[in-house]
């Protein structure tokens, strides 16, 4: 019989576009290429079921997607009539790879169904208040329940660590995660499985000039490129100030953030008053295909995350494409890039001139594409989906 997956994601795309969402679709394909039964279930607006000529089945249950506590509510709603699913039988595994349907699932007996396996990608209570400090920040408060921000994020901790304490086993992608989920389940069984990059996908352009030509680019620009959930806690406000210094020396440096979130505009006006919005791409969501041709149209990938910073698949995706990569010392970061320059450089976080600096010397060294695709060469979705599977098999005897 073969092995059964059903991945449990509160949203998926085009809902929410992310790392975690990016890991579950990859490994996903890779699980379907070791034969095993995989599906996902995922909020959306809408119930619906697979498409039929879908490499991975997806199956939709109705929920609202904001605010917060109505996805909770309605994920809880939506989640009783899984195991309905032709996917969920006694001898697979549940992949609970998000709080709030992981704990909904586990909160309607489907536990007993299959083997709950539990996801750990960062603290979700802390994010919360990350982007709650953002919205203060930029004068909206008024938009947010102040007993909402008191309240949510022990709420959400209490959520998450009750999810992953019903977990028969723990997976995280990094040692940062893996420290995270320690400190907060200190008994729990925890693997650190690392994530994978497709190298045949991400792949160094034969010519650079025409990558950025491609995108409609000047091809003698030096193209700093960035693929980030526009969110405060991810450093973009430092990255602009970083471009800004660079500028000073490097006249034909472009910044391109490739993503999309509430800081769009406030981005918009920093550049402006830096003087430097003719140097500013924002490319807002690209597709899975186009995001191959920023990759290879880059000469530097800044990675400026402020903190929470779980491991990067975009740190990955950078360096298959023959990318160096400025990262902050900032969660998983450090253990991805330090200790070889041609990796790229890390910098400490908010140092907007330590990251201009970083950039300078990346550029002015040029290329070391054959060493950061051996680096990325390390990274299998392949094995990714045999430790999964290996862990699910343990947790099941």
């Amino acid at each position: 019989m073969r092995d059964s997956f059903l991945s449990l994601a509160d949203l998926f795309p085009p809902e929410r576009f992310g790392g975690s969402e990016r890991v579950i679709l990859e490994l996903s394909r890779a699980l379907v290429r070791r034969e095993c039964h995989v599906g996902v279930l995922a909020g959306g607006p809408h119930s619906c079921q697979p498409d039929p000529a879908a490499e991975v089945p997806i199956w939709r249950y109705r929920v609202r997607t904001s605010p917060l506590p109505l996805l909770f509510l309605t994920s809880c709603r939506g989640l009783r009539a899984m195991h309905e699913l032709p996917i969920v039988g006694t001898e697979g595994a549940l992949l609970l790879h998000h709080p709030l349907s992981g704990w909904g699932a586990l909160r309607a007996g489907h536990g007993r169904l299959a083997v709950p396996i539990g996801f750990f990608y960062g603290a979700i209570d802390e994010e919360w208040a990350w982007h709650w400090r953002g919205v203060r920040r930029w004068g909206s408060r008024g938009l947010v329940s102040p007993a909402l921000v008191w309240m949510l994020p022990p709420l959400l901790r209490a959520v998450q660590r009750a999810m992953l304490q019903r977990a028969r086993a723990i997976i995280v992608l990094g040692s940062y995660t893996e420290r995270l989920v320690r400190e907060r389940v200190p008994q729990a069984t925890v693997s650190v499985v690392p994530p994978g990059v497709d190298l045949q996908r991400f792949s160094p352009a034969p010519d650079k000039a025409d990558a950025k030509r491609k995108l409609g680019f000047d091809p003698r620009a030096d193209i700093v490129l960035s693929v980030r959930r526009l969110v405060p806690r991810m450093g973009l406000s430092t990255l602009l100030e970083a471009v800004w210094i660079l500028q000073r020396d490097r006249p034909s440096v472009r910044l391109v953030l490739v993503g999309t979130g509430e800081m769009a505009p406030r981005l918009m006006r920093e550049a402006a008053s830096l003087g430097i919005a003719d140097r500013l791409t924002l490319a807002g969501h690209v597709s899975d295909v186009d995001l191959v041709d920023y990759y290879r149209a880059a000469d530097v990938f800044v990675l400026p995350s402020d903190a929470l910073e779980g491991f990067g698949l975009v740190t990955l995706e950078a360096l298959a494409s023959g990318v160096p990569v400025v990262g902050t010392d900032v969660g998983e970061t450090p253990s991805i890039i330090a200790g070889s320059t041609e990796l790229g450089r890390l910098v400490t976080h908010g140092d907007s001139r330590a990251m201009a600096a970083a950039c300078a010397e990346v550029l002015e060294v040029g290329p070391q594409a054959e060493a950061c695709r051996n680096f990325a060469g390390r990274f299998s979705w392949d094995a990714m989906a045999a430790a999964v599977q290996s862990i699910a098999s343990s947790a099941a005897s």
